[in-house]
């Protein structure tokens, strides 16, 4: 097994908090500004993983996931009629100064949906400031969807 010598993991710390969803209104679940510094490097990478939780009711909620302003994942909508849990993952890889190149993944439990995993490279971006991760979730009525817990990571490319 190949392990990178380079891997050196800088871990931002867990947020914890329920948010409330506006009837129909695509709301914010969590929100990570990358500093500029964070892609640097070619290869340099940050990782998020986000945890939501969804109502057993019988209308549908969905989550997206938007880099740098961009969309790069939806869960497309879905009714969890006994309730059920979702993780997302991002993994966001910078290819040059102008290029990120992201991983998104949405592992879903409660409802029949293989896992939705969408590739993604952005271009034309400005590196040298502030990336901003964010997950907004869309539902019928508050509370049908809540953010759990949510962390992520970052780890310099090769030198």
């Amino acid at each position: 097994m190949w392990t990178p010598t380079f891997w050196s993991p800088t871990f931002w710390p867990p947020t914890y908090w329920a948010v409330e969803i506006a009837a129909g209104a695509e709301v914010t679940l969590y929100s990570d500004f990358l500093a500029a510094s964070t892609f640097a490097g070619d290869g340099d990478t940050a990782g998020t993983e986000y945890c939501t939780t969804f109502a057993a009711v019988g209308t549908t909620q969905q989550v997206r996931a938007y880099v740098a302003g961009t969309l790069v994942l939806d869960s497309g909508a879905n009714m969890y009629g006994s309730g059920g849990a979702g993780d997302t993952w991002l993994t966001i890889v910078r290819e040059s100064s102008t290029v990120l190149r992201v991983r998104a993944e949405f592992i879903p439990s409660g409802v029949t949906l293989q896992p939705v995993v969408k590739y993604t490279r952005l271009t034309g971006l400005t590196l040298t400031s502030t990336v901003e991760v964010r997950l907004t979730g869309t539902a019928n009525a508050a509370g049908q969807i809540v953010a759990v817990i949510g962390t992520g990571d970052y780890c310099a490319g090769a030198a």
